[in-house]
C-alpha cells in the first residue's frame, strides 16, 4: 500500500492536491481575463506557494486560448539564463520554433510572445522570484522588460515568493521599478479547519487506512500548516503496522515528525519580524505588551501560529510551535533566554529624521536585541495623552545605552543635544552609561567633542547613506546590532571580557 502523503516536494499530482480552491479560483478569474492581471503570491516558506503554481498550470493548460509556462528561477543565476530559459520552455511545448541563436535573448522572447499574442493569452508562473530580486546580477532593465511584456500584449505573470518583492530588492533602483506595480498581491496563510480535515481524511480513506479518526490530534499537535499535517499523515501512515492501538501509535509518529517540523519552524522564525516573534512570545506567556502592534497578531493569526481565545486573547495555535518557543536556544534558531538583567537601550534622533530612519529600517532592527535581554526604547512608543517630556526623560534615566542616529538636523536639535546627549555625556563614568553613535547622513560630527571622543559606525569616515541598497545597509545594520550585544554583555558582566 503506497503511502499518498508527500513530505518533500510540491504536490504535481491532481489526485493529491487538496485545499486552496478559492485562491485557485481567484488567480485562473485574473489571469484569464479580458485583460490579463499578474499576481504576487506570497507566502512563508513551505506554506504551498509551488504546489498552488503547479495546480494553476494544469487548470491554464486545459483553458482554450492559453498558453502557460511554468519556471522555477531559483538556481538561475543571470537575466540571460532566465530569458533562456522562457524561450526554451515556449519552444519545447511547440508554441514557438527554436533556431534563434544568435539574436538578442530580450528580443528573442518578445518576438516569440508577439507572434502568439495574435491567438492566445500567455501565462508565465515563475516560482522562487525572490532569488532574482535580491541578486544584484538582475539589472533594474530585466524587471522592465518583463513588464514591458505584460503592457505590450496579453501576458500575466504569476510569481511566487516569500516576501513581498519590494521589500527584498537588492537596490533601492529596482525597488523603484514601475514592475512591482503592475501586481495583485496574495498572501498565502494556512489551510482552514475544513481543508486542515479535508487532507487529513480524503487520501488516507483512498488509500486504505483512515486517518480521520486522529484529526483532533493532529491539528492540535500541527495546526493547519499543510506541510505539517502532510507530515504528520505520512508517519501515522508509516508507522500504522508499528502498534496495535492508536495512541501508542500517534506517539511514534509524532516523535518521528517532530524533528523535520522543528526544523521548518526555525526557519520561519528567523524570517519572522521582531513583532511577530515578540506577540509569539508574549501569547506563550500571557503577558502582552501594549506596543505590540495589532498588524503583527493579525498576521500570525492568518498563518495559523496563533488563535484567539473566548476571553479576546491570544494563544499559541499549536503543540510543535510551543516546544519551539520553550528551547532554550540562540536568537537565531529559536527566542533566546533572556537575561535576568535587562540592557534598556535608549534610540535618540531627530524628528525631521523619522522618514529617513523608517526608511531604513533602523528601529526595527535594533528591536532584534528584545529577545536577548534588550529593551529597546524610542520615542515612537509615545502614545497619545503621554507627558512626553516626562516619559523620554523616565526612560533615559533608565537606559545604559543611547544609539544616537547623528545627521545635521540631530547636531542641530538642542533637545537631543542638551538633555538626552548631556545627560548620558555626564553619566559614563559615574555609571558605566555607553554613548553608540551611528553616523547616518553627511555633516560635521568632527566639530563635537562628544563625537569626535567616542568610537561611532560606520569606521573609516563613510556614512550609513554610503551603503547603497538596503542589502549593503542592513549589512551594516546587523554589524551595529552586533557591537551592542557585545556592550550589554560588558555592562551585564563588567568583570568578564566580552566575548568577540
Amino acid at each position: 500500500m503506497l503511502n499518498p502523503y508527500q513530505i518533500r516536494n510540491a504536490i504535481r499530482d491532481e489526485r493529491f492536491f487538496i485545499g486552496r480552491r478559492r485562491e485557485l479560483d481567484e488567480l485562473m478569474a485574473l489571469v484569464t481575463a479580458s485583460q490579463p492581471q499578474s499576481v504576487a503570491v506570497i507566502g512563508d516558506r513551505r506554506i504551498g506557494k509551488s504546489s498552488l503554481l503547479q495546480a494553476l498550470y494544469r487548470r491554464c493548460r486545459q483553458s482554450d486560448g492559453t498558453v502557460v509556462i511554468y519556471q522555477d528561477v531559483n538556481g538561475l543565476g543571470s537575466s540571460e539564463e532566465v530569458l533562456t530559459a522562457l524561450i526554451d520552455n515556449l519552444a519545447v511545448a511547440g508554441h514557438v520554433p527554436t533556431g534563434a541563436s544568435g539574436k538578442p535573448l530580450h528580443n528573442v522572447l518578445r518576438h516569440s510572445i508577439r507572434l502568439l499574442s495574435d491567438r492566445a493569452r500567455v501565462i508565465i508562473l515563475l516560482d522562487e522570484f525572490d532569488s532574482l530580486t535580491g541578486n544584484e546580477k538582475f539589472p533594474i532593465t530585466f524587471f522592465n522588460f518583463l513588464r514591458s511584456l505584460a503592457n505590450e500584449f496579453p501576458v500575466a505573470m504569476v510569481l511566487a515568493a516569500k516576501r513581498k518583492l519590494k521589500d527584498i530588492c537588492h537596490s533601492e533602483e529596482v525597488a523603484g521599478s514601475p514592475f512591482f506595480n503592475i501586481f495583485h498581491e496574495r498572501r498565502l496563510g494556512c489551510f482552514s479547519m475544513i481543508e486542515a480535515q479535508e487532507l487529513i481524511a480524503g487520501p488516507s480513506s483512498q488509500a486504505g487506512f483512515p486517518l480521520a479518526p486522529f484529526t483532533e490530534e493532529i491539528v492540535q499537535s500541527v495546526g493547519r500548516w499543510p506541510l505539517f499535517v502532510q507530515m504528520m499523515c505520512y508517519w501515522l501512515f508509516e508507522t500504522r503496522a508499528d502498534r496495535s492501538d492508536l495512541r501508542s501509535q500517534f506517539i511514534v509518529a509524532e516523535t518521528r515528525a517532530a524533528e523535520e517540523i522543528q526544523h521548518h519552524i526555525s526557519h520561519l522564525w528567523k524570517q519572522m519580524a521582531t513583532t511577530e516573534r515578540r506577540a509569539l512570545i508574549a501569547a506563550r506567556e500571557d503577558k502582552w505588551p501594549a506596543d505590540i502592534p495589532r498588524a503583527a497578531v493579525d498576521s500570525l493569526v492568518a498563518r495559523g501560529l496563533l488563535e484567539p481565545t473566548p476571553d479576546l486573547r491570544f494563544r499559541i495555535a499549536f503543540n510543535q510551535l510551543e516546544a519551539f518557543l520553550a528551547k532554550p536556544e540562540s536568537p537565531y534558531d529559536g527566542p533566546a533566554a533572556v537575561s535576568n538583567q535587562r540592557v534598556r537601550v535608549f534610540v535618540s534622533y531627530c524628528h525631521r529624521d523619522a522618514n529617513m530612519i523608517e526608511r531604513f529600517g533602523i528601529l526595527e532592527t535594533l528591536r532584534d536585541l528584545e529577545p536577548e535581554g534588550f529593551d529597546v526604547f524610542s520615542d515612537m512608543q509615545l502614545r497619545t495623552g503621554d507627558m512626553w517630556d516626562d516619559v523620554l526623560r523616565q526612560n533615559l534615566d533608565q537606559a545604559r545605552i543611547l544609539v544616537a542616529l547623528v545627521t545635521p538636523d540631530y547636531l542641530r536639535s538642542r533637545y537631543c543635544q542638551d538633555v538626552e546627549i548631556k545627560d548620558f555625556w555626564e553619566g559614563r563614568v559615574k555609571k558605566g552609561l555607553v554613548i553608540f553613535p551611528i553616523i547616518v547622513s553627511p555633516c560635521e560630527w568632527d566639530r563635537h567633542h562628544w563625537l569626535v571622543s567616542t568610537q561611532h559606525l560606520p569606521r573609516k569616515g563613510t556614512l550609513l547613506t554610503d551603503f547603497k541598497g538596503p542589502a549593503k545597509r542592513q549589512e551594516l545594520l546587523i554589524e551595529a546590532i552586533r557591537e551592542l550585544r557585545s556592550v550589554g554583555e560588558r555592562i551585564r558582566n563588567p568583570a568578564r571580557p566580552a566575548k568577540h
